[in-house]
């Protein structure tokens, strides 16, 4: 998967970000519309790039935010079709963003009741799972895993 980024910035820090931008090679394509955001006030970047450089271009739209406000979104983009870009979309890393992964665990990963009940409920079917044999072991297990959502957010992030 390849990442979209959407940065907010403010005008003052466009024309810079632009030179930055262009100078990424694994930044595929992205366009940038000024004035077109309201909350927070400023330019709206919609930048596609390779998972490989998605980090880099995080990076200089945290260093923007000593001009002013900024906020920035991340999505996975499946395909990306670029003649000019080919082989580096083909060659790219399918690697989730550390963004990525810790917004899920964030979400994921709240102490609530479900929660609680679920990892008792599949850590008595794993206990129970000890004392039976190794055929009813495995579907014990297996069973307590799927029950339990503990690993939930760790296993979608790949």
């Amino acid at each position: 998967m390849h990442t979209e980024i959407e940065i907010i910035a403010p005008p003052s820090c466009t024309d810079q970000l632009i030179k930055d931008l262009q100078q990424l090679d694994g930044v595929i394509s992205f366009s940038v519309v000024r004035e077109a955001s309201i909350k927070p006030p400023g330019d709206l970047f919609t930048v596609y790039a390779l998972n490989l450089e998605a980090d880099e271009v995080l990076r200089l739209a945290d260093a923007a935010r000593n001009q002013g406000q900024i906020s920035v979104s991340t999505s996975e983009v499946s395909s990306i079709m670029d003649l000019e870009h080919e082989r580096k979309v083909a060659n790219d890393i399918d690697e989730a963003l550390w963004e990525e992964v810790e917004t899920d665990l964030r979400h994921q990963g709240k102490l609530t009741m479900n929660y609680v009940a679920l990892m008792a409920l599949g850590g008595g079917v794993a206990a129970t799972g000890f004392a039976a044999e190794s055929s009813s072991q495995a579907i014990s297990f297996v069973a307590a895993s799927i029950i339990a959502p503990g690993f939930e957010a760790l296993a979608a992030s790949r």
